[in-house]
């Protein structure tokens, strides 16, 4: 079990989330400075690269749909029952990436064996100071001029969460992809945290925003995203053969249903956020491993939005 704290139950604040089911939470700034505490310390335990075995559920980005998080939780089982591992983009686009973070930290910190998160490209500063979330944390705490504190805050601890993991010693999962200068799983092991603002051109900065394509064979420049690569099948190939793996999950995109494969089944891209931004009709998925290593994908719609018009619970403060 995790790191208790005797002025804060981490417990009641995870039971209180799922019994509750998808509302908007009014969080006391201060509960939540001491979950990101107890996050950072959790988390600077971890390897820059997890090494995991199966059973496991991955999942790809979440994107503020705290809603479909629970959908989640609640088909594939909750987290002391379950083990999970998300890819990233916990913020940014969606409206409630504040309750995605208090319930996936406190996850990890009440049971840090069952829950393992990444890093993605949106846990940058540099992308969701525009995205939604730093708005988000402004709007919901201008009373108390508390936004910007905790925004920094989250800030840290984003650059704690490890930026890969390795499944059963030969599944590779990170955020985005490949990139040209990743050429043993050592590089990912070498990843120094934590590193809150990724240096331009380094190999953290490159994994998290890469992107497969059709449009090149090998690594080309990623002109979409101003930054990192474009990755081909041979590529793929090289990569594959030096790392020694036989499997690529990223997220980072948004596929129609909810996964997609690329280069022979090679590469998978998982999205969990069905429905996304309120602008598309994709499904979610995500990617159930049993302990043998066999996997299924399931797929999702979009679940019941988060309910703003009930009265908002507060009784996660409480240390019963």
């Amino acid at each position: 079990m995790g790191h208790k704290d005797s002025s804060f139950n981490v417990r009641s604040l995870i039971k209180d989330h799922f019994f509750r089911g998808p509302i908007e939470w009014d969080y006391r700034p201060d509960i939540i400075y001491k979950l990101l505490d107890l996050a950072e310390k959790s988390l600077s335990r971890q390897p820059s690269m997890l090494e995991l075995r199966t059973p496991l559920v991955v999942c790809g980005d979440l994107h503020g749909q705290y809603q479909d998080l629970l959908q989640i939780f609640q088909s594939q089982g909750l987290p002391f029952q379950q083990r999970y591992l998300f890819l990233g983009d916990y913020v940014d686009r969606g409206t409630h990436s504040l309750e995605i973070l208090m319930l996936l930290l406190a996850c990890k910190v009440e049971y840090p064996d069952n829950m393992f998160l990444l890093r993605g490209n949106h846990e940058i500063s540099s992308v969701n100071k525009y995205y939604g979330f730093f708005g988000e944390l402004r709007m919901r705490f201008h009373r108390n001029n508390e936004w910007d504190g905790l925004y920094r805050r989250f800030c840290q601890v984003f650059g704690y969460l490890p930026v890969a993991a390795l499944v059963n010693g030969t599944v590779l999962c990170v955020h985005g992809g490949l990139a040209p200068t990743l050429k043993s799983l050592d590089d990912l092991r070498s990843i120094k945290r934590p590193e809150i603002e990724p240096a331009d051109g380094g190999l953290l900065e490159n994994i998290l925003w890469a992107d497969p394509s059709l449009d090149c064979a090998h690594f080309s420049a990623n002109t979409d995203r101003n930054c990192s690569y474009i990755y081909g099948k041979e590529a793929v190939d090289e990569i594959f053969e030096k790392l020694g793996i036989s499997l690529l999950i990223r997220a980072h995109q948004m596929v129609d249903h909810g996964y997609e494969y690329f280069a022979n089944r090679r590469v998978v891209t998982l999205f969990s956020a069905p429905g996304y931004n309120d602008s598309y009709e994709n499904l979610g998925a995500i990617m159930k491993f049993t302990r043998d290593g066999e996997c299924n994908f399931y797929q999702f719609d979009s679940a019941t939005p988060v309910d703003r018009s009930r009265s908002r619970f507060t009784r996660i403060a409480s240390t019963e």
